[in-house]
């Protein structure tokens, strides 16, 4: 009987090339697949930050809308408001039964003769005249109503009644006097006969009377004989004089044969509109009764 004894074979990777490359090949799958395990890892992670950024992208826009929703509303809210405002604060013109506008007068230095009724002023800066051209018979005033029951405007400060500015003409400004001086005295010291405004009959209130610049002196509110006279919130500002006697003696205010003349919360402010002191009297009371001044200054 024949016996044969075998010992096992080991075979060697670097005795065949093929199992070399092919161990090699595995080495290199397994990297890969570690290598798309951490890659899948990695896009897992970056899907979910995306997902997060979208969503909260998605959100601040919602917001965003919202945000310029609420603007705009508000927006126009505040204009509604403004306007609300501007007209609770934006003076009215007086008008109806018993009064005449002043816009609705005829043009002209005789612009309120023959008016009985009140007149009101707008809230502006309103030229009641140019040089002292009323009336037409005796022409040394800016303006003169002998019938107008009263001139009432919108507000001290927001109705501002004036002369034109340097508007004197020669012959208005040879109406004034010399003014007398030691070495030339004249005779009872001649009154300065120009003056802004003239009334004689009508209250006056809630206005302001504004001197300008002119060629020559002049005074300010004539209330010329009046009668239980009243002037109520009126500032009365810039009536140029320059003396303590006639002529350059002028006055702001001029209470003239009147009786019972009440001015009340009116201000005299001697300064013109940059300030600059140029008023000579006041107030003047001349061959007045009872005159009387409440909260003036």
């Amino acid at each position: 009987m024949w016996c044969c004894w075998m010992r096992p074979c080991r075979v060697s990777a670097d005795s065949k090339p093929w199992l070399r490359s092919l161990l090699t090949l595995r080495a290199l799958l397994a990297g890969a697949d570690q290598e798309a395990t951490a890659a899948a890892a990695q896009i897992a992670s970056l899907s979910t930050a995306l997902a997060t950024a979208n969503s909260a992208l998605a959100t601040a826009r919602a917001q965003a809308t919202h945000d310029a929703a609420t603007i705009t509303a508000l927006a126009a809210e505040v204009v509604a408001l403004t306007a609300q405002v501007a007209a609770f604060s934006t003076p009215v013109q007086p008008s109806g039964v018993g009064i005449t506008r002043w816009q609705d007068l005829p043009t002209g230095p005789n612009r309120m003769q023959g008016v009985t009724t009140a007149v009101s002023f707008p809230a502006q800066t309103v030229v009641i005249g140019t040089d002292f051209a009323a009336p037409s018979n005796y022409p040394v005033y800016g303006q003169y109503t002998g019938t107008a029951s009263a001139l009432v405007g919108c507000g001290v400060g927001k109705t501002v009644l004036t002369i034109a500015a340097s508007s004197m003409s020669p012959a208005t400004l040879a109406r004034i006097p010399a003014q007398p001086t030691v070495s030339n005295p004249v005779a009872g010291s001649p009154t300065n006969p120009l003056s802004l405004l003239r009334v004689d009959k009508a209250d006056i209130s809630a206005l302001t009377i504004l001197g300008t610049p002119q060629q020559g002196l002049y005074n300010g509110l004539v209330l010329y004989g009046r009668v239980n006279g009243k002037v109520t919130d009126v500032l009365i500002k810039g009536i140029p004089g320059n003396s303590s006697a006639n002529p350059g003696e002028t006055f702001s205010v001029n209470d003239y044969k009147g009786t019972n003349t009440t001015l009340a919360r009116v201000e005299i402010d001697g300064t013109d509109t940059n300030g600059k002191p140029v008023a000579a009297s006041g107030v003047g009371v001349n061959m007045s009764n009872g005159f009387t001044t409440v909260d003036c200054h």
